[in-house]
């Protein structure tokens, strides 16, 4: 799945367009846009560096990105709702 796929599934899914997720916003909503594209990375891209997924997700900090991976991991775990958007994303056609 190319990234460009994942940016089309994620606004398709949270109602974000990434053109919105991509700029400076940090609504709960256009932040947890961010997480699952996180999320999505971790699993379709395991060798891509914390600075890699910083640039696709328009940021220049590869804390950011540390947090956001810890806060996707934990949401997995205990937000269904989350969950239910990360397993619609991952999901293959």
């Amino acid at each position: 799945m190319t990234i460009e796929h994942l940016k089309s599934k994620i606004g398709g899914v949270t109602g974000i367009p990434w053109s919105i997720a991509e700029g400076n916003r940090r609504t709960p909503s256009v932040v947890r846009a961010r997480w699952i594209m996180l999320y999505a990375l971790q699993h379709y891209c395991p060798w891509m560096s914390l600075q890699e997924m910083a640039e696709v997700i328009c940021r220049e900090c590869h804390g950011t990105v540390m947090h956001g991976i810890r806060k996707a991991n934990e949401l997995y775990a205990y937000d269904e709702n989350f969950k239910a958007q990360v397993d619609a994303v991952l999901e293959r056609e």
